[in-house]
């Protein structure tokens, strides 16, 4: 009966932690886009702002959906 515990205990972490792997992306993208805001010139600046807005909404979209698909399941089994 322990190992079970254990492998239920194991699945609720689980989705706190590709939650918490998913933040620490999506600080990493933020910061390495606001790095290139700071040090680009301002046609590469609309560049990237661009495509870190799109990066970034998949970022958290895929995150939000992923973590609560794991929350979700951890608490129903």
């Amino acid at each position: 009966m322990s190992d079970h515990d254990a492998n239920k205990d194991h699945g609720s972490d689980q989705g706190a932690r590709s939650m918490l792997v998913v933040l620490i992306l999506a600080s990493l993208v933020i910061g390495a886009l606001w790095g290139l805001k700071l040090y680009g010139s301002l046609e590469d600046v609309r560049t990237w702002n661009a495509t870190g807005l799109v990066l970034i909404t998949l970022v958290f979209g895929y995150g939000l959906i992923a973590g609560a698909k794991a929350w979700l399941s951890g608490r129903t089994e």
